[in-house]
C-alpha cells in the first residue's frame, strides 16, 4: 500500500506556492544534461530514507485506529486478541521492501518530467535548495502529524481496486502542506517564501498538480507479488493463533 506514500512524497513541491506561476512550457530540445539533474532532484526529494520513514508511520501510527474501527477487524482482535498488532509488525517489513523496490520507478517518472519543462541551472538550484536542512525539517514535520493521510488510506481499504483518486491526493496535500508549513520556524518559512518567488522556485511548485498526477498513478499500480505475500502472511498468522487457542 503506497496510499501514504503518494501524499508525502509530493509535500515538497509546496502548494501553498504553486499557485504563483503558470507551470513552465515543455522545452523544445532537452540538455542531454537535464535527466540526470532531474532525477537527482527526484531522489533528493523523494529519498529512500523518507519513504521508509513514511511507511513506519502508517503502519505504526495511521493503519491502527482504521483497523480498530473496522467491524471485521474488531471481530478478528476479538477473536484472536493482540492479532492486529502481529500483523502490522509482520507487515511492515514488507510494505517497507515493496515502496523501496518500486521506488526507482517513481524517480524516473518524475525526472521525465522536471526534464521536459525545467533548465539545468533551474533543477540544480532546487536541488541545492532541498539538499539542505530544510528538507528534513518539512518532513519531520509531516512525520509529527502535520501531513494527515487517514481519509486516503480508508479511500484505498474502500475501493475494490485499493486505489486513490488525484483529487484526493490533491487535497490532502493541499491541507497537509500548510499544516507543514505553520509548524516550521519563522526562518524556515521565510526560506520557503523567497525560494518560491525565484524563477526555479516557481516553476518546480508549479508542477505539483502533474507530479501529484504522477505519484496517484504510482501508488495506484497492483503489486501481485506483494499482495500475494501479505495474503499468506494473514492466512498464516490466524491459522497459528487459532491453534493456540485452541490449546
Amino acid at each position: 500500500m503506497r496510499t501514504a506514500l503518494a501524499v508525502s512524497l509530493c509535500l515538497l513541491p509546496m502548494p501553498v506556492l504553486a499557485q504563483s506561476a503558470p507551470a513552465p512550457a515543455p522545452i523544445a530540445v532537452i540538455p542531454a544534461e537535464n535527466l540526470a539533474l532531474a532525477r537527482q532532484l527526484a531522489q533528493v526529494t523523494n529519498s529512500e530514507a523518507m519513504t521508509a520513514a513514511q511507511v513506519t508511520r502508517m503502519i505504526r501510527e495511521a493503519l491502527p485506529p482504521i483497523f480498530a474501527s473496522d467491524p471485521d477487524m474488531q471481530a478478528l482482535e476479538k477473536q484472536y486478541p493482540g492479532i492486529t498488532k502481529r500483523l502490522l509488525d509482520a507487515a511492515e517489513p514488507m510494505l517497507r521492501e515493496e515502496s523501496m523496490r518500486s521506488l526507482p520507478k517513481l524517480w524516473d517518472r518524475l525526472a521525465a518530467l522536471y526534464a521536459a519543462r525545467m533548465t539545468p541551472a533551474e533543477l540544480r538550484e532546487v536541488i541545492a535548495f532541498y539538499s539542505g536542512g530544510i528538507k528534513e525539517r518539512m518532513m519531520a514535520a509531516a512525520t509529527n502529524g502535520a501531513l494527515d493521510t487517514t481519509g486516503l488510506i480508508k479511500e484505498a481499504m474502500a475501493s475494490p481496486e485499493g486505489t486513490i483518486s488525484k483529487d484526493s491526493v490533491m487535497s490532502t496535500v493541499t491541507r497537509g502542506a500548510k499544516d507543514v508549513v505553520a509548524n516550521l520556524s519563522p526562518a524556515d518559512r521565510a526560506a520557503l517564501v523567497r525560494f518560491g518567488a525565484t524563477p526555479a522556485g516557481r516553476h518546480y511548485n508549479a508542477l505539483m498538480p502533474e507530479a501529484v498526477t504522477i505519484a496517484t498513478a504510482w501508488a495506484n499500480e497492483p503489486s501481485p507479488e506483494t499482495d500475494a505475500k501479505l495474503m499468506k502472511l494473514m492466512t498464516g498468522m490466524i491459522e497459528q493463533a487459532g491453534k493456540e487457542s485452541s490449546k
